[in-house]
């Protein structure tokens, strides 16, 4: 019998399950608190965009 391995979580998965929808945030909210656009958001919860240092940091601060 094969195993395998589980996916890996991704940043916009941990983004919405972890932090936007237990404390109620919407991806615009997030925005306007990290001081960017509501689309750099959209593109993390999506999976389009690569979490960028400046991003994460941004993130950190906020969340």
């Amino acid at each position: 019998m094969m195993m395998t391995e589980p996916k890996p979580t991704t940043v916009g998965e941990m983004l919405t399950l972890e932090f936007l929808e237990p404390l109620e945030l919407t991806q615009s909210a997030l925005a306007r608190q990290m001081g960017t656009a509501p689309r750099l958001v959209n593109e993390l919860c999506n999976n389009k965009r690569a979490l960028t240092a400046e991003t994460a940091i941004m993130l950190a601060t906020v969340l």
